[in-house]
Formats: structure tokens, C-alpha cells, sequence
């Protein structure tokens, strides 16, 4: 008897943690976007954005970007010179001039410009996720 009422609980636990599995999933919904339209856009305003607020950028080349289909949020990564990670995210309610940030401030070497100003992408290599390039 105390088998049966083992299993029991047992299977009992197995199934709240499949579901348990399932509704974590379906709340963390993203998709990673290749080769979309709006991800292609993302990147290139980003490119933009990391040419006219830091110094010295040479090379852009995006990793990942992903977007969480239930808030809207886009988080995209881009490796500068070869060396320096910068992470974005970038909410629906949020400008693309200001984005949220993140990087490992031990390793990040690039300066940040005083004012941000009208640099283009002219003189540096920006590889897009999805480019036949990378």
C-alpha cells in the first residue's frame, strides 16, 4: 500500500512540474529573429547608435537578437572591434536613441563620446545577423 500511494505521489510531482515546464515556456515566448524585417531595422539603428556615441568603432557585428513576443521587448547583442560586448534591450515605451544597455565594464574598452554626433556607417564594417558574410 505504501508503494501505490509512493508512486502516486511520485507521478503526482512529475505531472505539476510538466506543467509547471509548459506555462513557464508559454510565458517566456520569444523568437529569434534571422533574417525579419523588423530585426534587420533594430540592427541597423543600433549600428547607428553605437557609431555616433562611441569612439573608434571600426567593426559591428551582431550575435543575437531576440524578441519577447509578450511585452515587445527586443534584446540584441553586438561584438565591436572584434573585443568590446555591448547587450540591448529595447522595450516598446523606450526611444532608440536610449536604449538600455548592458556591458561587462571589465572588458568593455571603447569610450564613450561626450555628445553623441552625426556619424554614419560609411568607414565601418557592420555584419547583420543572417549576412552571408559572417
Amino acid at each position: 500500500m505504501k508503494k501505490i500511494i509512493g508512486l502516486f505521489i511520485g507521478i503526482g510531482i512529475l505531472i505539476v512540474i510538466g506543467i509547471g515546464g509548459i506555462v513557464y515556456m508559454d510565458n517566456n515566448e520569444g523568437v529569434h529573429m534571422k533574417s525579419d524585417p523588423n530585426s534587420l531595422l533594430k540592427q541597423e539603428q543600433l549600428a547607428l547608435y553605437i557609431a555616433r556615441n562611441y569612439e573608434s568603432v571600426k567593426e559591428i557585428k551582431f550575435e543575437n537578437t531576440y524578441e519577447v513576443k509578450k511585452t515587445g521587448t527586443w534584446h540584441v547583442s553586438a561584438i565591436i572591434n572584434k573585443s568590446n560586448l555591448l547587450k540591448f534591450s529595447l522595450e516598446e515605451s523606450r526611444s532608440i536613441k536610449n536604449p538600455r544597455i548592458g556591458y561587462d565594464p571589465d572588458k568593455f574598452q571603447l569610450v564613450e563620446k561626450a555628445e553623441p554626433d552625426n556619424s554614419d556607417l560609411s568607414h565601418i564594417k557592420v555584419i547583420y545577423i543572417g549576412d552571408k558574410n559572417e
